[in-house]
């Protein structure tokens, strides 16, 4: 089965982070989020839901990210294969969420 797979806009929460792998690729981390809206009892248009993700991006697609001198508060628009990553905290507190 394959993995899910995501198509949507977001805003950057954070300035993309650009980095080289050890073999020397490139890749760029952001961090993602994206809300919803709806309407109050006064009609009025208020913040729902809210959803956050982390994605990387490689090779040509991070150096495009660089090249376009993205900053937070941007909306980016992301396809591509959600995935768990997991990772310890420094407390020794094993963690796993979507990226």
């Amino acid at each position: 089965m394959p993995l899910p797979s995501i198509h949507h806009t977001f805003r950057l929460v954070a300035d993309p982070d650009m980095r080289a792998l050890p073999s020397g690729t490139p890749v760029v981390n952001m961090r993602l989020a994206a809300n919803s809206s709806k309407k109050d009892d006064n009609g009025q248009w208020v913040d729902d839901a809210r959803f956050f993700i982390r994605a990387s991006a490689f090779d040509r697609t991070a150096e495009a990210v660089a090249e376009a001198g993205l900053g937070k508060g941007e909306e980016v628009t992301v396809r591509g294969q959600i995935r768990t990553s997991e990772w310890e905290t420094p407390e020794g507190e094993k963690r796993s969420g979507p990226e």
